[in-house]
This record gives C-alpha cells, structure tokens and sequence, in this order.
C-alpha cells in the first residue's frame, strides 16, 4: 500500500527510516554506561514496539499503516483491513519478541546476536514490503 502512494523509492526510505530509528536505539543501547542503562533502552524500544502490535493484532490499527491511512475512503474500501492489520500485527510482534536480544548480545558480548538481530529486521522488512504490496493478498 505505501508502494502505491509514494513508490518503491518512498517505500524503502520509509523502512529505511524505521530501521535507523530501531538501530540508534541498538546503538545508545550498546553504549550505555552500565547494564542498567542497556535493559532501559532495550525495554523501552521493546515496550513501544509490543505497544504498537497490540491495536494491529485486534484488527484495528490502519491508522499505524502508513500509505493505508492516507487513501480515501474509496481506496480504502478495495482491502481487507482486519487482514492487513493482522499481519503486521504479527510481524511487528516477532520483531518486539526478538529485541531483548539486543541486551543478551551486549551483556554476554556476543555481537553476533545483536548483528544477526538486525540483518532479521533489515532483511524481513524488505520481505513484509514485497509480500504486502504483491499478488493482492489484503484486497477484498
């Protein structure tokens, strides 16, 4: 839906905006001073995220959907937007699952969780992209 109102160059700045925003707060996160500094940031990023699902998982969050929000009502009306707030929903709530990996990878020093958690952002974001806007999956 974002493809269709700003492109697929639109699409990837947005994801990639969104995807800086998650990796700055890996990085304060990485950097604090002390291991509690570390957990705060991690659970607040974490807290949002899950915060974020909740309305999505019930069907009732397009308003969080950018691009699905802004289509007129007519436009609005072609997709199933219970099924598409599910969706996201659930992929949303897998990546609010996996955070704490950051704090895990950072209090061990194992930089490999915290790199492979982020390739799982990076790289299941470009999928959610695609399998969004490809083969008509949430129009009615």
């Amino acid at each position: 839906i974002v493809v269709e109102e700003l492109g697929l160059v639109g699409a990837f700045l947005i994801l990639f905006l969104f995807s800086m925003l998650i990796l700055r707060g890996y990085w304060i996160a990485l950097h604090a001073r002390d291991k509690f500094g570390m957990l705060t940031v991690v659970g607040i990023i974490t807290l949002l995220m899950l915060a974020m699902s909740i309305p999505l998982l019930q069907g009732k969050g397009a308003w969080l959907i950018a691009g699905f929000n802004t289509m007129d009502k007519k436009e609005r009306e072609k997709y199933d937007a219970e099924a598409l707030c599910q969706f996201m929903g659930r992929y949303l709530l897998s990546v609010a699952l996996l955070t704490p990996a950051i704090a895990i990878g950072g209090i061990l020093k194992l930089n490999w969780i915290c790199i492979g958690y982020a390739l799982y952002v990076l790289i299941s974001v470009i999928f959610v992209v695609i399998y969004c806007n490809t083969g008509n999956r949430f129009k009615k």
